[in-house]
Formats: C-alpha cells, structure tokens, sequence
C-alpha cells in the first residue's frame, strides 16, 4: 500500500495549479464513488479527501469549502441513493475525458482506493468503471 500512495505522490505532482472545473468536479465524483461502496463513509476516507484532494496544488486556487461542500453533498446524496445522484457522478466522470483529467482522477480515485484499506475488490470494481467513464481502459494484472 505504500508503494500506491508513493506513486500518487508523483502523479499529484506532476500537475500544476491549472485544475478546471471540470477535473475539480470529475476528482470529487470519482472519489465520492469510491468511498461510497461499502455503504458508508469512514472518518478516515473523510480524512483522505481533505488531504490528498484538498492540499493538492491542482486545486490550490479553489476553496477549500467549496471542495468539502461539494464532496459532502456528492457522498450523502450517493449514500442516500437519490435519484440522480448516480448518473450525475458518471456525467461528471464522462467530461473529464482529455489526457491530463484522466491522470488527475485516476490518482484522485486510487488514493481513495487506498485511504482505508477495506473493500478493495469492490472498490477495483468501480476503478474500472471510473476508468472506462473517462475513456481509459483500466490496468490489467
């Protein structure tokens, strides 16, 4: 697990602070999928997104409660299965589909992949879908 967050690291790094919006919505989405399913969010996947998204310098011109606010919403919405919800994230997945936007949540989703270690089969499985949404097809072992 280690080794996955050093390579983030990298990854992260190798953007500026020239997020768009578009990546800014596609990184929450992405992130929100993936600590959603379990069916619950844990402080530590909390703790994650405000870190690993919220000090990144790709977004270091957005404010942070417009990061948090729309990640909680995205989550409860999810977590609540309100209609929409859903088909929003993949809408929002779905635009983020130039080279750089696919970097940028790929890293954004394997961090939250990696932010509290359970569930990892289910969250490879929406990996997957996350990678095919932005027309990238995911890594095979």
């Amino acid at each position: 697990m280690q080794s996955e967050q050093r390579n983030d690291d990298i990854l992260w790094a190798a953007f500026g602070e020239a997020g768009s919006e578009v990546q800014r919505r596609a990184v929450v989405a992405a992130f929100a999928l993936i600590v959603v399913a379990d069916g619950e969010v844990s402080p530590v996947e909390l703790a994650a997104f405000r870190t690993r998204v919220g000090t990144s310098a790709v977004f270091a011109g957005v404010p942070a409660e417009l990061l948090w606010h729309d990640f909680d919403d995205l989550v409860k919405r999810l977590l609540e299965n309100q209609p929409g919800a859903l088909s929003g994230a993949e809408d929002r997945l779905r635009l983020a589909n130039d080279a750089d936007s696919r970097l940028i949540v790929i890293a954004a989703a394997r961090a939250a992949v990696v932010a509290d270690g359970t569930d990892a089969d289910r969250e490879e499985v929406l990996m997957g879908h996350i990678a095919r949404l932005i027309g990238s097809e995911p890594a095979t072992t």
